[in-house]
């Protein structure tokens, strides 16, 4: 119990920062990063320097939920062509190849999670942005981890694989990257920043839809074996040529 205490204050994501001006007894205070970090910047940069990093920040915030919400509806799109989920987010449009069923999808449901958040008056960083960003960060390194299981098993009755590239490097990758996720969702509450149960119970929901997943692929194997044999194979499509 101690040793686990004392790593909780280690991992803890706060500062003790000692207040200037003040004799050598003074009491510290403890500091969440954010506001640290962007103190620091205002006090040693100023104000032009501390606009300039709110505006970085914003953009990078922005870039990051473009970057995921891109990745959700390609994942979404795969699962319709696969057959997986209903086939019409597999579509995509028909002159920029996007996958925008997918999309449209994937920003109404983005909608109705913030919207009934919103009206729910929960703290939005403490608990919208902290479980959202948490579950995303553990659903990452959870898919990371089964796709360097699956190069292992894949190329297990192959007899074109390499023993570094094929089963060592994925090894090695699967069982890091497992652990990283054991240890995230063990100290969960470290990674979101708040002690919300609603918010620190999220990690049992990536298991409660990967246990499904897999449920989903022995019902498409026994019923559906055309589909099943079908997962994950490449077809290529041809791009309209544009009159010069």
């Amino acid at each position: 119990m101690v040793a686990y205490n004392k790593r909780q204050e280690i991992l803890r994501p706060n500062f003790q920062v000692t207040k200037s001006g003040e004799s050598d007894g003074a009491e510290s205070t403890a500091i969440p990063v954010k506001e640290f970090v962007l103190d620091l910047i205002n006090q040693y940069g100023g104000e032009a320097v501390y606009s300039v990093a709110a505006v970085l920040l914003c953009t990078s915030v922005l870039a990051s939920y473009s970057a995921l919400h891109n990745a959700a509806s390609r994942y979404l799109f795969a699962l319709g062509r696969e057959s997986i989920m209903p086939q019409v987010f597999g579509k995509y449009h028909p002159e920029f190849f996007s996958p925008h069923v997918a999309s449209i999808a994937v920003t109404s449901v983005t909608t109705l999670i913030a919207s009934g958040f919103a009206l729910s008056g929960v703290d939005p960083y403490k608990a919208f942005a902290a479980s959202f960003i948490g579950m995303g960060t553990l659903g990452i390194v959870a898919l990371q981890a089964a796709a360097s299981l699956s190069v292992v098993a894949f190329f297990r009755k192959r007899r074109d694989g390499q023993l570094w590239q094929t089963v060592i490097a994925p090894t090695v990758g699967f069982v890091g990257l497992t652990s990283a996720f054991f240890l995230a969702a063990t100290n969960y509450e470290i990674l979101t920043g708040t002690n919300n149960q609603a918010v620190n119970l999220a990690p049992y929901a990536l298991l409660v839809v990967g246990f499904l997943g897999v449920l989903k692929g022995i019902h498409l194997r026994r019923n559906n074996p055309a589909v099943y044999a079908r997962l994950a194979s490449s077809q290529l499509r041809g791009r309209k040529r544009t009159a010069q």
